[in-house]
């Protein structure tokens, strides 16, 4: 685990390439963090991304949808975990 027991992922915009680092409790379930994490990069972003209701993670290096009924734990996040925003 990360700083204070918390994931280190990498989020990553398609449309304009650029990375974010973000840290992610291990039990939040998804459904809370996708939101939370879609606001503050869309307004790091500036404008790349626009927050969307329908935002949606998914793994990087497969293109698979995190579950978002699920926690970060259950989906298989871990420190280093590369995700895409879409």
């Amino acid at each position: 685990m990360g700083v204070e027991g918390k994931i280190l992922v990498e989020v990553t915009l398609p449309a304009s390439g650029a990375t974010f680092d973000v840290f992610i409790y291990p039990l939040s379930p998804m459904n809370e963090v996708v939101p939370l994490m879609s606001g503050a990069i869309a307004d790091l972003s500036r404008g790349y991304y626009l927050r969307d209701e329908a935002s949606l993670l998914c793994f990087k290096e497969n293109g698979a949808p995190l579950d978002i009924n699920r926690t970060a734990v259950e989906n298989g996040l871990k420190n280093g975990s590369k995700l895409l925003l879409i």
